[in-house]
């Protein structure tokens, strides 16, 4: 029976003090590769030598001599890189979480935590930006469609008629039953749920934000 090997996700871990990223190198190095940098400069400099993301999430420390750990982040994004997140404090103050949260896929912890908590929050952070980014290439998957079929439509409308295109495609109601739908409509409905589930994010997000900066 042939067996699978399960390649490990690769984690960056950052922070000024050398104990410390010894200590969660070996925390997660039995479930993750891990590479550690102790000064953020280094960091930034290791992803600008790459293209493309090298790494599936990042931890950092939040108080370091360079930068804080949400600025370097930052500096990243900017450049074009961007990835899931966590900050490590000792105080997690209501301005670095407001600030955090306008960022993207993040999580805040504070120091210490344990082996559980940190390899959960580096899945769920991990999840959550591998789904903001399926979500943005279903919407341009859905617009280059329309593009298709727009292009389409112009190219066989004097050669088919309408009647017969539409009957080209199906869908089923939510009795099961199959019938006819035009390309226009099947193509409106997905956009419209698309619409909702970004609506709602969007909602969840700002009342999210809104939370923390009052409180």
């Amino acid at each position: 029976m042939l067996s699978v090997t399960k390649t490990k996700k690769t984690v960056i871990i950052i922070d000024d003090e050398v104990d410390l990223t010894d200590l969660f190198s070996s925390l997660l190095e039995d479930s993750y590769d891990v590479i550690t940098f102790n000064r953020p400069n280094d960091f930034i400099a290791y992803l600008s030598a790459h293209k493309d993301v090298p790494f599936d999430a990042l931890i950092s420390d939040f108080n370091m001599p360079q930068m804080t750990g949400l600025d370097m982040v930052k500096k990243c994004f900017e450049k074009g890189y961007h990835f899931p997140f966590i900050l490590f404090s000792a105080y997690l103050e209501k301005e670095v979480i407001f600030k955090a949260l306008q960022i993207g896929a993040f999580r805040l912890l504070e120091k210490p935590s344990t082996k559980e908590k940190l390899e959960k929050a580096i899945e769920d952070i991990i999840i959550e930006h591998d789904s903001s980014k399926l979500r943005g290439e279903i919407r341009s998957t859905i617009d280059q469609l329309r593009e298709y079929y727009t292009f389409l439509k112009v190219i066989l409308n004097d050669r088919i008629p309408a009647k017969e295109m539409e009957e080209l495609f199906l869908q089923t109601d939510p009795l099961g039953n199959v019938r006819t739908a035009s390309p226009e409509v099947i193509l409106n409905k997905l956009e419209e749920k698309l619409d909702l589930l970004f609506s709602t994010e969007e909602d969840l997000e700002t009342k999210k934000a809104k939370f923390f900066k009052s409180a």
